[in-house]
C-alpha cells in the first residue's frame, strides 16, 4: 500500500468514526428521554 493510498484512506475512516460516536451518542440521550418518560425499553 503506498503512502498516498494511506492518506485518502484515513480522513474516511475518521468520518465514519465521528458518525458512529454521534450515533451512539444520540441513541443513548433517546433511550434515557424514554425512560424518563416511563416508557419500558427492552434491553434485549
Amino acid at each position: 500500500m503506498s503512502f498516498l493510498r494511506l492518506t485518502k484512506i484515513r480522513p474516511i475512516v475518521l468520518v465514519t468514526a465521528a458518525i458512529v460516536l454521534w450515533n451512539t451518542v444520540y441513541l443513548e440521550r433517546a433511550t434515557k428521554a424514554l425512560i424518563d418518560h416511563g416508557q419500558k425499553i427492552d434491553p434485549g
